[in-house]
């Protein structure tokens, strides 16, 4: 539908992604220990790792109010994005509040020319480049100015839409055979 997107073969409209929205990392407030109890949601990695939503609705752990000012908050309709370890290359929408440890960058205002959900998959699509690109250590990590600098494509509005509506189908497609296979 859109083309190999490494290569724009389809010649869409491309543009930094640091452009088409606000790009944040997460921070944790340290020692962790001292922050844990609040009622504030400490979005971790673990938290989104289990099923294949798209939305993450809840986290296991919060924390005081105190860490807040250590963290990063971000809000409710934020797409957030693994950035390092085994982990890197996934993301996901939040439906609340939160602050994100330092292993996601948060991805806010995102450009109206720009669907959500379609910049998820897209970015879902790319885990395998992320993590060629990524900067070699003791474990990859994508930084701001690596995620600011790549280039995203922009196809029209009506097809972004449409693949949105192909993976929601092809999702409860794999719902139904599920339910099937435990019947």
């Amino acid at each position: 539908m859109f083309g190999d997107i490494n290569v724009n073969d389809k010649g869409w409209t491309i543009q930094p992604l640091g452009e088409l929205c606000t790009i944040v990392r997460g921070g944790s407030p340290r020692p962790i220990e001292k922050f844990l109890g609040g009622d504030v949601p400490w979005i971790k990695i673990g938290d989104a790792t289990d099923g294949e939503s798209i939305y993450l609705h809840s986290t296991k752990e919060h924390i005081i109010r105190e860490g807040v000012s250590k963290s990063r908050m971000v809000k409710a309709g934020s797409l957030i994005f693994a950035n390092c370890g085994v982990s890197l290359g996934f993301a996901r929408i939040i439906t609340f509040d939160g602050c994100i440890h330092d292993g996601w960058l948060a991805m806010e205002d995102i450009d109206a020319r720009l669907d959500k959900v379609f910049l998820l998959q897209a970015l879902n699509q790319m885990t395998e480049h992320f993590r060629k690109i990524a900067p070699a250590g003791t474990q990859p990590n994508l930084n701001t100015a690596i995620m600011k600098a790549y280039k995203q494509i922009i196809p029209p509005m009506k097809l972004q839409k449409d693949f949105i509506s192909f993976v929601e189908q092809t999702d409860k497609s794999k719902s139904f055979d599920d339910l099937e296979v435990a019947a």
